[in-house]
């Protein structure tokens, strides 16, 4: 049997955008499109339950604005057998910016007819909220693509073999970092030029415009100081803004690199998801440091992986102040990086089989399409 559900998506407005949500009811559901600043002469089909997905541009902002833009459809929505999905995947929602948000629909009374689809994971508890590792399964459901294939840099990403894995490496850390604009990673690029990391791989594109060091306030470059360093680049060859990254894996940078440092998306306001940023030392054998949200770590431990909490501190997965977080972490940074290149080689002798491990366990995830879950559940709702 069927799903009973039918979509209507909204088209005409700059709040909204199509998307894997979206992507997702084009393929396997029954829909139609409508621009809602016109009419609502729309068709509810009976026996069915009809949804409005709603997929966000610029966060759940974007549904308020997509509300207001619309006359009457709040009042159609209250009167008639019709609730609305609205979602936010590439960019999870900040716990407090959901608090906001949910106010305001409160405030409108038509709280209790939308469901949210979000990544981040601390939404769970929610009313209404389903929360899931998106880019953690895609990343599984197409992990035949991510290497073999020529990537928007011009390379084709090759996969290491476990025999390769004891070559000397000549550097001490891998990290990547395109927009600079967050405080972790101005925190970041701030400590790589005033230390000397000569024997680490670092790249930082894109020059930074607003975004302040956790940092004394003595320590603390001008943004022209910053930024005439920059681009510092690795594999872009100039390409320094639109390539996607789930796919560059230049292989000499991995095997030739002990530690990588991943410099996640969400820092300061802890919104809980694993992207593509951490399986890329997963994918490639290493080791990793997480400058990222409070709880990675455990929520890494929980669906499976291994981290390296028995070889360093990783007391910084359960800071929750964002600068003393950072702070911990940069502590750490330094320490590993007064060890001297053989130090750091024989360490990874010890992790390596800590890194095999998590390299399987990736592989051995099951394809899982948790859109499908959930649409069934909400299918089965009221």
């Amino acid at each position: 049997m069927g799903s009973i559900l039918n979509f209507i998506i909204p088209k005409g407005s700059k709040h909204i955008q199509q998307a894997p949500v979206t992507n997702e009811v084009f393929s396997n559901y029954s829909y139609s499109m409508h621009d809602f600043s016109i009419n609502f002469s729309f068709e509810l089909k009976k026996d069915c339950k009809n949804i409005i997905l709603v997929e966000v541009v610029d966060g759940y902002k974007s549904l308020i604005r997509f509300l207001k833009e619309s006359p009457g459809l709040i009042n159609f929505v209250k009167s008639n057998n019709i609730c609305i999905i609205t979602c936010s995947v590439a960019d999870p929602c900040p716990k407090n910016e959901f608090k906001t948000i949910s106010n305001k629909l409160k405030e409108l009374e038509i709280l209790d007819k939308i469901f949210f689809i979000d990544t981040n994971k601390n939404l769970d508890n929610q009313n209404n909220v389903f929360a899931f590792h998106y880019f953690l399964e895609e990343a599984v459901n197409s992990k035949e693509q991510l290497f073999g294939q020529i990537n928007d840099l011009g390379y084709v990403s090759k996969k290491i073999d476990k025999s390769e894995l004891d070559k000397f490496r000549n550097k001490k850390f891998l990290s990547f970092q395109r927009n600079n604009d967050k405080e972790h990673r101005l925190s970041l690029l701030h400590d790589y030029l005033t230390n000397d990391f000569s024997d680490s791989y670092f790249s930082f594109l894109q020059t930074i415009l607003y975004a302040e060091p956790y940092q004394d306030s003595s320590e603390v470059l001008t943004y022209e100081e910053y930024n005439k360093n920059l681009p510092i680049e690795l594999d872009t060859n100039g390409n320094i803004h639109g390539f996607r990254t789930d796919n560059t894996f230049q292989k000499e940078l991995f095997l030739d690199s002990v530690i990588h440092i991943v410099s996640e998306t969400s820092f300061s306001q802890n919104e809980l998801f694993i992207s593509e940023k951490t399986l890329k030392p997963i994918l490639n054998f290493q080791p990793f440091i997480i400058i990222g949200p409070f709880g990675i770590l455990k929520e890494l431990k929980k669906v499976g992986f291994k981290t390296f909490g028995d070889f360093w501190d990783e007391s910084y997965d359960e800071t929750k102040d964002s600068k003393n977080r950072y702070l911990k972490i940069r502590k750490l940074i330094l320490e590993l990086n007064s060890k001297s290149i053989n130090e750091l080689n024989n360490l990874y002798k010890i992790v390596k089989d800590i890194c095999i491990y998590n390299n399987e366990v990736f592989y051995n995830m099951k394809n899982k399409n948790s859109l499908k879950e959930i649409f069934k559940v909400i299918e089965n709702e009221r």
